[in-house]
Parts: C-alpha cells; sequence; structure tokens
C-alpha cells in the first residue's frame, strides 16, 4: 500500500520553472521508519529521475533534453529527447519527440508532434504523430486532435480523435472533452469522455473531474475526482483529494462510484526550499462508508525554482 501511495504522491509533485530544481522523496517502511527515496532534478533545459536499486545504488531512470529550435510570434518548435535505463543504469531506449506549432492573430493555433523510438536494435522509427487544431471565440476554446500510428504494412492510420471546448470565466473554468476510437467494426465511437470544472472564489480552488467510459456499447462513470485547495494565514497550502470509483484493489466492486480513498497534501515553503507531506485514508474492510484515519505515507522537499 505504502508504495503505490508514493506512486500517487509524484503524480502531484512539483512543477519546475526555468531555473534549476532538485528535488528528494521519502516514503514510510512498514514500521514508520522514513527512508529517503532520491528524486530527480531539472534545468538547463534537461531533467533527469533516479531510483534507489536492490543494492540501494543510485540509479537513473529518466534523463530528458530539450531544446527550442524556433521561438517566434507567430511559430514554436521544441525538439526533446528522452533516454530511459533499466534498474542497473543501462540505457534501454530512446524517444525523441518534435512538437512545431503555428499560431494566427485571432487567436487560432495547429501543434503538430511526432514521436519517434527506439527499436531494441537503437533504430528511430515512428511511434505516433498527432495533429491538434484550436479555435478561440469569446471566453470558449475549442480544439479537434487526430492521433495516428504505423500499421502492420507499414502505412499510418488515425487510431484516435478528440474533441472538445474549454470555458473561461473569471472564477471557472470548465471543460468537456470526447476520445472517439475505433469499434470492432472500424467506425468511430465515443470512448471516453471526461467533464471538469473548477471554481476559484474566496482564496479557494474547487475541481470535480468527472470520466465515463464505454462498457458494451454503453457510457457509464467509470471514476470522479473532487479536489480542493485552500491557502491558510501562515502561507501553508492544504490539498484535499477525494476519490470516487466503482472498483478498487483489495476492495470488492460496487454497483456505483464509492469513496475509495481520500488524499491529503501540505505544501510548506521556507525560503527557496519547499516540503510536501501526503497522507491517505481510505475505508474499511468491513465498512465501506466509514474511513479510517490519515496517515503519512511520503514526503517531498524542492530546493530552488518550484511551483
Amino acid at each position: 500500500m505504502r508504495v503505490l501511495a508514493l506512486i500517487i504522491f509524484g503524480a502531484v509533485a512539483f512543477g519546475q520553472k526555468s531555473d534549476r530544481s532538485e528535488n528528494v522523496g521519502y516514503m514510510y517502511d512498514i514500521n514508520g521508519r522514513r527512508v529517503p527515496v532520491p528524486g530527480g532534478s531539472s534545468g538547463g533545459g534537461g531533467s533527469a529521475q533516479q531510483i534507489v536499486d536492490i543494492n540501494g545504488r543510485v540509479a537513473p531512470v529518466e534523463k530528458s533534453e530539450e531544446k527550442v529550435l524556433v521561438d517566434t510570434a507567430s511559430e514554436k518548435v521544441v525538439e526533446k529527447i528522452v533516454r530511459t535505463y533499466d534498474r542497473n543504469g543501462n540505457q534501454v531506449g530512446t524517444e525523441k519527440i518534435r512538437v512545431e506549432e503555428s499560431k494566427s492573430p485571432g487567436g487560432a493555433s495547429t501543434t503538430l508532434t511526432t514521436v519517434m523510438r527506439s527499436d531494441i536494435n537503437g533504430n528511430m522509427a515512428l511511434y505516433e504523430k498527432s495533429a491538434k487544431q484550436t479555435q478561440v471565440a469569446g471566453d470558449t476554446l475549442t480544439f479537434t486532435t487526430e492521433i495516428q500510428r504505423p500499421t502492420l504494412n507499414g502505412s499510418v492510420e488515425t487510431v484516435e480523435k478528440q474533441s472538445g471546448r474549454v470555458q473561461t470565466t473569471k472564477t471557472t473554468v470548465s471543460e468537456d472533452t470526447v476520445i472517439q476510437r475505433r469499434d470492432q467494426n472500424g467506425r468511430f465511437v465515443d470512448a471516453v469522455r471526461e467533464v471538469a470544472q473548477k471554481t476559484i472564489e474566496d482564496g479557494k480552488t474547487l475541481e470535480n473531474r468527472t470520466k465515463f467510459s464505454t462498457t458494451n456499447g454503453v457510457m457509464e462513470l467509470e471514476r470522479q475526482t473532487v479536489k480542493q485547495t485552500q491557502k491558510l494565514a501562515d502561507g501553508t497550502e492544504v490539498l484535499d483529494t477525494s476519490i470516487y470509483s466503482n472498483a478498487s484493489t483489495g476492495r470488492p466492486a460496487a454497483a456505483g462510484p464509492q469513496l475509495r480513498e481520500q488524499q491529503r497534501v501540505v505544501r510548506q515553503k521556507a525560503g527557496d526550499q519547499t516540503t510536501e507531506t501526503l497522507s491517505v485514508r481510505r475505508p474499511a474492510l468491513g465498512d465501506q462508508k466509514e474511513l479510517g484515519q490519515f496517515v503519512q505515507v511520503g514526503e517531498k522537499t524542492c530546493t530552488g525554482k518550484c511551483e
């Protein structure tokens, strides 16, 4: 359970700005002892992530380099190279991502993304490419995206289509996205829909995000997360997240979404150092409606330019 919680904690970890930052994480073992876990660093157009191997040695997991090739008022081209490593520190893969964005004076934009990946012999080949079209009208942004991948016969075909809208006001941001994939007959049908609304009022941020997925031709609610962020008088930020779903590991399935977990992240800043602690609580096995006590399962410290 604690390893899973650490992975979740990493998902809500810090975003980095342009200057360098260093991240160090901690987890708690079955005896409640605080165990350091190497994190990563970023800055200077690159980043690195690390783990501890079975012998206690620090080994790289992923390293990335990013270069801005073109940056004008109407065009931006960014190239990113990601190298992945096994637990012994040996490089096992390379991914090259090229993003080309063009903007028009009216706010419309086109983004072309090409992803190349290495095979077992180190040769680079096309893995995926996508084209995103964005339009802006007043407070509403609409977009469509087509994702293509190579087929076995060497051609490239569209495997996924996305469409959505984002509406922004002074206090709210509303999103509605539909993802279409091919069915067994090759037709594009609605596979996933995600609806989200974020409200900022009186120093608090409330975000409600719901995901629907299609099962046997019927769109059903799969997962819902409700996040509330507030800043205390001393500058501490508290993020509470409630997760609802039909099923959860180690818990019986339910006829409808049930509260499966609550997470609490407390973020405190002192000078150039920011510390986050993660605590979780889940329903008891005997009573799915009764939540246990919060248990701290992780901690992360960022030094430098952190959000």
